[in-house]
C-alpha cells in the first residue's frame, strides 16, 4: 500500500496534471486509458483519503515550487533557457495579477483551484513569485485553492462513479 500512496504523491507533483489525474486514479479502479496510449491501473483508495492527500501534497509542492524560485530564478535567467523562463513568468504574471489585484490572496487560491489545464500549483507558485506575494500569504492561498481544487476533483470523480 506504501508504494501505492508513493506512485500516487509522484503523480501529483506531475506539472499539468497534478491531481486532476491523480485523483481519479486514487479512488477509481480498474485499467485508465489515457491520451498518448498510456494506460494507469487504478489504486480504489477511499475518496476522504485521496481527497486528505491531494491537499496535502498540493501544498507540500507549492511550498516546494514557491521557496525554490527564490535560489533557481537568477540562474534560469542567465541559462540558455532564460528567453522561455522569462516568458513563462510574464504568462503567469498576466494570468494571476488580475485575479490578485481584485481578491487579493483569494484571488491566487481561486487560481491555483481551477481544475483547467495552465492553471494549478505550478502557475499559481510561478505567478505569487513573480508578483512579490508574501510568503504566509501565498502559503494561505495555496493551502486553500490545492483543498478545494481537491475537493472539486473528488467530488466530480464520486459523482461519476455513482452515475456508473
Amino acid at each position: 500500500m506504501l508504494k501505492e500512496i508513493l506512485i500516487l504523491s509522484g503523480i501529483m507533483f506531475l506539472p499539468f496534471i497534478e491531481i486532476r489525474l491523480a485523483i481519479p486514479a486514487g479512488i477509481l479502479t480498474g485499467l485508465l486509458n489515457l491520451p498518448f496510449g498510456i494506460s494507469l491501473k487504478g489504486f480504489g483508495f477511499p475518496p476522504l483519503f485521496v481527497f486528505f492527500l491531494a491537499s496535502v501534497m498540493g501544498f507540500l509542492l507549492a511550498f516546494i515550487l514557491f521557496n525554490s524560485l527564490h535560489f533557481i530564478d537568477k540562474p534560469l535567467k542567465k541559462s540558455k533557457f532564460g528567453k522561455k523562463y522569462l516568458k513563462l513568468l510574464a504568462h503567469a504574471q498576466n494570468k494571476i495579477k488580475p485575479y490578485v489585484d481584485k481578491y487579493g490572496l483569494f484571488g491566487l487560491a481561486f487560481y491555483i483551484s481551477l481544475p483547467i489545464p495552465g492553471s494549478g500549483i505550478y502557475m499559481g507558485s510561478l505567478g505569487g513569485y513573480v508578483i512579490g506575494m508574501e510568503k504566509k500569504k501565498f502559503y494561505m492561498a495555496a493551502l486553500m485553492g490545492s483543498t478545494f481544487a481537491a475537493l472539486i476533483v473528488t467530488t466530480l470523480v464520486v459523482l461519476g462513479k455513482m452515475a456508473f
